[in-house]
This record gives C-alpha cells, structure tokens and sequence, in this order.
C-alpha cells in the first residue's frame, strides 16, 4: 500500500518566510517607517519652491528698480520747488504752507509711480514736520497711500493712509478711519537704516542705497515689506526716504503654490536671523501657514528641504548681509496622509504579489503531489504483475525488500518501521542500493525502473 505522500517542506519554507517578510514590510511601510514617497514628494516640492522664488526675485527686482527712479525723480522736483521759494529743507518745518503745496504738487506724480510700479502701496517721507514747536522729534510729513488692487492699479481705489488731509478730498482718495497727518519715524527700519546709511557714506551711488525690510509701517497688526530708498538733492542735501509696499495680499496673489497635488501647500517669505527663519517678520501663502506670534507652531509643519534664499542686493551693497528666504511646508497631517496614500499603492501591489507568490505554491505543491501519488500507484500496479527483477544487480534479499519500499514511496523511516530494522541500517542499505545501481538519490531510482 502506497503511504500518504508528504508536503515539501524544501519549497514551503522559504514561500513562508517570503511571506512573512513581505507582511512585516507592508506594515513598516503603512505606519511610515520605511517610505518611497519622500524623495518624490521633496522633488516637487523644491521644483515648486525654485519657481517661486524665481518670480518674487524678479517682482522685489523690478519694484527696487521703480524705486530708485522713483527717488531720482522726486528729489529733483523738491530740490527745484525748495528753489523756486528761497528755501532750504531745514526751513520748510517753518513754513506749513510751502510744505503742503509741494506735496500737492508733487501727489500726481506719486500716485503715477504707484501705478507703474504694479505695488501694493507708496509712502514718501520728508525731512521736515508740519508743527516743529510740538516737539515731536519722531513726526515727519508725508503720504503713505495703499492701492486695493494690486493687478489692475489704475482701475483700484486709492487708502490715504497718511498725509494732508485736503489732498486726500481733492483728488478723490478714500481717507480711512486709520488716518493720520503725519508718519511716526521712531524705531522704523525702513527708514532709520537708509537715513543712517546715508548720512555713514553720502558718496554711496543710488543703486546700491535701496533697503528692503519687513515693519510696522503704519501701525497695523500685520508686517509689510517695504523698499525704501533715500531722497538727495544734486547737492547733497538729504530730503527724506520714499518708497514701496509689497503688500501679503500681493504676496498671495502672485506667489501662492500652484500645484493640485499638494493643496495644503503653503509658502512662507521670512527675514532671515543667522540660519533661523524670523517669523514675525514674515509673509504666507497658499494652504494653513503657522501663527506669526506663535515661533512653537512651525513645529506643526513639515518643510522637506532647506530655504531659498532671495536675492535682494548686489555683493557690494551695504545691507549684503540682510538677508530673506522662502520656504514651502505641509502642515503634518498632510505630509503624513500623502506618504500613506503612495504607500499604500505601493503596499497593495506588494500584497498582490505575495497573495500571487503564496497562490503559484498551493496550485504546484497540489499538482506535483497528485503527480507523484499517480506515478506510484502506476509502479505499485506494474510491480504487482511483473516485480522488478533485482537479482542481475547483486542486491541481498534485504536489499531487495529495502529498494521495493523505496519505489512504493516509503520514507526511510517507515521502511524502517515496516522491516522492523534500525534507521541506521534503512541508511546502509540504501547508500548500497545507490552504488550497485550506479545512481545517487531516489529520484533516479525511479526513473531506473520508471
């Protein structure tokens, strides 16, 4: 009788540990232990980042340029309306109405450059006061006007911010509620630093005197990022600082992520404080961004790669070392729900593999097991009309009986257990059986009397 076949545990074995690899690796990969998206996700994210930065340095470029013009421009017009009434500029404190008229003469031109600047607002400074006996050493006159519509100025309303009130009615500009007749200059970068730069090295050319800088320039909550550039005359003489606002808005507007894949994605513009980015004094568009007041919450964000730095100044400009950058953060959640979703793909496609892999053994482990049942009881039918003669080749009688079992399928063991002889000796007899016949295992055994 043929004994029942047995599984082969030669390929079982290492389907099994296959399998168990791949299940340990399919949860390494789900729980984010081991992931495949990052790279991808840091790629597009630093493509994303590159063109960015590559626009705002070429707006912040071109408002600078406006800026200097805008300076050149107006320092003639005053230096000339300073001429034409006899007057310097430390007099025109003492003459309010001198003061006013310039600046009336000088707010068409002002709200032009607004304009052709395509920024968000303007602000001239003077080197003078309406009232000098008030004492208020920090008060300079001057206008600082916001335009609503950063893309189509000429068509948005105009906010006087500050400035003559009368110029604001006469020129049909939206006074607000906010409103002030004068600017408070007192611990505001944007103009101390040019102010100081100038009055340090009155020989530096225009070109390199812009300054850009984030601050509070009109008592508002939010920062705004300003260029500023001081106002000479051909003489010398320094007028005041003039300049404009690049507003979060417009920040927003141009400079938001634009890609559909990553909707969370925010950008972040920040004045750099050595290599830490200074978050109070900062811009953000696109998804969730931090809390300005809140340092603690960038921690909430994921930023797959270092800054870009904005190039704001040639090398030879005093303010070379002040420097802005941009980065690009996913909240946490995002970045955690992404790596998930590409992982999961990729885990779905490695468990159809292994289902596929652990599939391909069951259906061969069964065929070959039917095969071989077949091929046995075949020989066990043959053998029991003609048994194979075994006598030609010097086998002992236990030999014999040793070589039938191992044709009907018996396992050393068993053929042990059936002649009642040690295993030992199932060994010796079949390492015998092996040499006379001139073969090496069971398999050509079979085929020998196959």
């Amino acid at each position: 009788m043929i004994p029942r076949t047995k599984v082969s545990f030669s390929l079982l074995i290492p389907v099994l540990a296959f399998t168990l690899a791949l299940g340990i690796f399919i949860v390494l990969v789900l729980t984010g232990s081991i992931s495949f998206g990052r790279q991808e996700i840091k790629e597009n994210i630093q493509a994303e980042r590159k063109r960015i930065a590559q626009g705002l340095e070429k707006q912040m470029e071109d408002i600078a340029v406006e800026a200097l013009l805008f300076s050149q421009t107006l320092s003639r017009n005053i230096e000339n309306q300073l001429a034409y009434s006899g007057l310097t500029m430390d007099d025109l404190s003492y003459h309010p109405d001198i003061l006013e008229a310039i600046e009336e003469h000088e707010l068409a031109l002002i709200l032009l450059s607004l304009d052709k600047a395509k920024a968000s607002g303007v602000f001239v400074i003077l080197e003078a006061t309406v009232n000098p006996f008030r004492g208020e050493e920090y008060a300079r006159s001057g206008f600082y006007i916001r335009s609503t519509e950063p893309v189509v100025q000429r068509n948005s309303y105009k906010l006087y911010l500050r400035g003559f009130a009368d110029l604001a009615f006469k020129n049909d500009l939206s006074l607000q509620s906010t409103w002030d007749l004068e600017l408070n200059i007192k611990d505001k970068e944007y103009y101390t630093a040019p102010t100081n730069t100038f009055l340090k090295n009155p020989a530096l050319p225009l070109s390199r005197s812009y300054f850009w800088s984030f601050a509070d320039a009109v008592g508002r909550a939010e920062p705004a990022l300003l260029c500023s550039v001081p106002m000479v005359s051909s003489q010398g003489t320094f007028l005041g600082v003039c300049g404009f606002e690049l507003s979060e808005v417009n920040f927003k507007l141009f400079h938001s992520p634009g890609t559909d894949t990553y909707p969370q994605l925010h950008s972040m513009l920040a004045s750099l404080s050595g290599d830490s980015l200074n978050l109070r004094k900062s811009y953000h568009a696109g998804g969730i961004h931090p809390n300005r007041k809140n340092p603690d919450s960038l921690s909430d964000f994921v930023f797959t790669d270092s800054y870009e730095l904005i190039k704001l100044y040639s090398d030879n400009s005093p303010y070379a070392e002040e420097k802005m950058a941009l980065v690009l953060g996913l909240p946490q959640q995002d970045y955690r729900r992404l790596l998930v979703t590409r992982n999961g793909i990729l885990a779905a496609i490695l468990l159809l593999l292994g289902g596929g892999i652990l599939g391909s053994y069951v259906f061969l482990n069964r065929y070959y097991q039917s095969a071989y049942a077949e091929r046995l009881i075949a020989l066990e039918a043959q053998f029991a009309k003609v048994p194979p003669n075994f006598d030609s080749f010097g086998f002992s009688k236990r030999e014999k009986e040793v070589c039938l079992l191992l044709l009907k399928g018996f396992s050393i063991r068993q053929i042990g257990g059936q002649l009642s002889i040690a295993f030992d000796t199932v060994n010796n007899h079949c390492r015998s059986i092996y040499r006379k016949l001139g073969i090496k295992s069971r398999k050509e055994l079979f085929l020998k009397f196959g």
